[in-house]
């Protein structure tokens, strides 16, 4: 017995002096004879654990507790365990067990991770709101509490709120942040969820936690599904969520999807370089300017909705943190494809040389037409675009102020948000500015024909052929050569703007600009033409004023009279001060005259009147004196400013792109190129995920 007990010693001293090998070699202290009474606790072996190289945990604002790392190694999974005799663990101490599970918080416990190094194995959750995401990803003022890392972790992902029931369930509530990928036991978390100890929370497509409460029991749940193996990286924007099923086993899925004219695109919105070449295949596919006519004026509003598509994409799967940077993008390549579109217009321009646009008219039409296709187009793409980022902007803006009320942005760095507003607004203006030069540039060599053509003229119809004028529509009358001219100017304008769906009141506001530039020149041209020779007469007059009100009908007729009416008021007042018949004009007083045709300044009354036409032989009336002092008067400025135009104001409502838009919401004259263009999109997408696919692993159609 006594031999037997010596063994059983001298066992005991080798088994004492192994253990003490392996933590010498570990790198941890040895636990006095203290310590192993206390059995190894969490709250002896923290302060006694001395780890590389002296180092001691501080438990002050612990969020997250981490596996011991010693001297630089760690024990791998294939390292033997430290076992005692009987073959079960007798180190309960730092090296097998560092932790124990907190007796009085609320805490989440790693049970599938994506990285080892970094992987922590329990996250305790302080406060009454707490968050976790991707720290690594986050930008300024989103930093997760805690930092979970994994490829599609987002920087925000979800937020957990505690709730205080006495001891009774749920003991916590879950959100996820939108974009977020977020289940509960295997099912999708969409809004605030509740929790009870021992659910399991899957984060993205790698990472699995176990929620406890110290208080409370509970039930084994179901399990989270794990994703397949051999797939790495971040998942296709086609594969399950839940399961992790590529395109390969959901064909008929994706062709249902591919073929879908609901409007929606998928793609992987973390892959820069897939963003951009999407983006800007939005902007220069097939229905854009320069590919021909009818296929140009069926695209409408096609490249703002696509983009729009993709923004709300990315809000849906990034969050709200990511979606600025993004509508900066947005911006930039917009800016791009309509500043290659104005060198385009400037290029043609230079080609046909300095002169004045070429005769006959149907080619100066023409002409304009060329020009302001593709400048009428992006700027009705760029006010709904501006709009659309602006009230996503506003969108995301109060929802990260309702999460963070007191995280208010401090950074002095200009927000992409605004930036990208900025240069919108740099494209629409940039493209009104364009639209108008060329509209005026044609109107200026068209306009003095309504100052030479006789209406009364005999042959006014086979002027109509030359002139383009005949039958336009609605059936409107024919107009003689001259006043046709200006008209298809303005039929050519009218209808690229109704094609490309350009907002009614930039559509007003540009027609509005023409209209004043018009008023201008034909007046200036009025008060020049009186110097030279005798032009002010009833006849002369009464001619100008029908070829006006030809003009004014017409508008009228296509709901731009009121605009016309407003814009054309001096010239109209100065063609009808001599449209009044001469014996009548001859018993008016100066007060009169000038009180009826207020529109025009008094010097700009004295010069008509002074120029006026009686006759061989005839004075003027000395009642036509004005008050004051004429040889002031006629240094006076008869001529009309261009530079009191009228200002561009953005319009604010009567968009037709919403912030969530619909197929339903699509004008029928260009749904079927927005779909065409749309599979498209999502057929490059398709072939950028297949390239990413080993050749023998690629799925087909």
């Amino acid at each position: 017995r006594r031999r037997e007990e010596g063994a059983d010693g001298v066992t005991e001293g080798i088994n004492a002096q192994a253990r003490h090998l392996l933590l010498t070699r570990a790198g941890v202290r040895v636990p006095g004879p203290a310590a192993s009474a206390e059995g190894g606790s969490l709250r002896r072996s923290i302060s006694e654990a001395n780890i590389n190289g002296g180092r001691r945990w501080r438990r002050q604002q612990v969020k997250s507790l981490f596996l011991v790392e010693t001297s630089g190694q760690r024990l791998d999974d294939g390292d033997p365990p430290l076992e005692g005799e009987g073959g079960s663990s007798q180190f309960t101490g730092p090296v097998a067990s560092l932790l124990r599970p907190p007796a009085t918080s609320l805490y989440f416990i790693l049970l599938q991770g994506y990285d080892q190094r970094q992987d922590i194995l329990v996250h305790l959750i302080q406060g009454k709101i707490h968050t976790f995401g991707n720290a690594n990803q986050s930008v300024e003022n989103s930093a997760p509490d805690t930092s979970i890392v994994a490829p599609d972790i987002l920087p925000l992902h979800f937020r957990i709120r505690r709730v205080n029931r006495e001891g009774r369930d749920p003991s916590a509530y879950v959100r996820p942040y939108p974009g977020a990928l977020l289940t509960k036991n295997g099912s999708p978390v969409q809004g605030e969820t509740c929790i009870i100890s021992g659910d399991l929370l899957g984060l993205g497509r790698h990472v699995l936690l176990m929620f406890r409460d110290p208080g409370k029991y509970s039930a084994r749940p179901d399990w989270f599904p794990t994703p397949p193996e051999g797939q790495q990286g971040n998942p296709s924007p086609f594969s399950c969520l839940l399961c992790g099923r590529g395109p390969q086993e959901s064909q008929e899925a994706f062709r249902a999807y591919l073929e879908s004219k609901e409007l929606v695109l998928k793609f992987r919105g973390q892959d820069q370089a897939e963003t951009t070449a999407i983006l800007e295949e939005a902007v220069r596919g097939g229905g854009c300017p320069g590919d021909g006519e009818k296929e140009a004026e069926a695209s409408g509003l096609v490249p703002a909705y696509l983009l729009s598509i993709c923004i709300q994409h990315v809000s849906e799967s990034l969050g709200p943190w990511l979606v600025p940077p993004f509508l900066l993008k947005v911006a930039k390549v917009v800016k791009k494809a309509a500043w290659e579109n104005i060198k385009d217009v400037g290029t043609k321009e230079e080609e046909r040389g300095s002169q004045d646009y070429p005769t006959p008219q149907r080619s100066e039409v023409d002409t304009l037409t060329a020009d302001l296709r593709p400048l009428i187009y992006w700027m009705a793409n760029s006010i709904e675009l501006l709009n659309f980022v602006q009230k996503t902007a506003m969108e995301v803006e109060e929802e990260v102020e309702d999460d963070f009320p007191n995280d208010r942005a401090t950074s002095a760095e200009p927000d992409p948000a605004d930036e990208s507003l900025v240069l919108l607004d740099e494209v629409l203006v940039c493209m009104f500015q364009r639209c108008v030069y060329h509209l005026t540039k044609t109107l200026h060599s068209a306009l003095p024909s309504l100052l030479d053509t006789n209406p009364f003229a005999a042959g006014v119809g086979e002027g109509e052929e030359e002139g383009g004028g005949g039958e336009g529509e609605g059936d409107l009358p024919r107009f003689p050569a001259g006043v046709a001219r200006v008209v298809d100017i303005f039929r050519a304008a009218l209808d690229l703007g109704r094609a490309s769906q350009l907002h009614p009141d930039l559509m007003s506001q540009m027609f509005g600009y023409a209209f004043f530039f018009c008023d201008s020149s034909l007046l200036n041209a009025l008060m020049e033409r009186g110097e030279r020779s005798p032009f002010y007469q009833w006849t002369r007059a009464v001619q100008i004023r029908t070829n006006l009100d030809l003009v004014l009908d017409w508008l009228q007729e296509v709901a731009l009279g009121d605009i016309a009416a407003l814009y054309f008021r001096k010239f109209s007042a100065a063609v009808n001060l001599l449209c009044i018949p001469k014996t009548n004009l001859l018993k008016m007083s100066w007060n009169n005259i000038h009180k009826g045709h207020s529109a025009i300044n008094t010097a700009q009354v004295w010069h008509l009147l002074r120029n006026y036409h009686l006759g061989k032989n005839q004075s003027h009336p000395t009642g036509w004196n004005p008050p004051e002092d004429t040889e002031r008067l006629q240094r006076g400025d008869i001529y009309e400013s261009f530079t009191d135009h009228p200002p561009l104001i953005l319009p604010s409502q009567g968009f037709s792109l919403s912030l969530a838009p619909s197929a339903a919401s699509v004008p029928s004259l260009w749904s079927e190129c927005l779909h065409r263009r749309l599979c498209s999109l999502r057929l490059s997408v398709w072939e950028r995920e297949r390239e990413k696919v080993p050749a023998n692993q690629r799925p087909g159609l």
